[in-house]
């Protein structure tokens, strides 16, 4: 009777176990998509940002072009 008491025992604790891991396992999960997602924010940020800064370096060898020929 013992050893079943003590098969029954280790099998909760591996059921728990198993369900500890899969929750573990839907966190992970979760935490990687949101990082994923901030990831692609940042990038886009960043493509923003280069875009403007293209921008501005047009413009400011425009404005230096219409400087040197004194027409500014």
């Amino acid at each position: 009777m013992e050893d079943k008491e003590t098969i029954n025992i280790l099998i909760a604790q591996l059921l728990s176990k198993d369900d500890e891991n899969l929750r573990l396992r839907n966190l992970l999960d979760d935490l990687q998509r949101e990082q994923q997602s901030g990831n692609m924010q940042i990038l886009s940020k960043l493509d923003r940002a280069l875009e403007e800064l293209k921008s501005m370096r047009h413009d400011n060898k425009a404005l230096s072009s219409a400087l040197e020929a004194g027409s500014v």
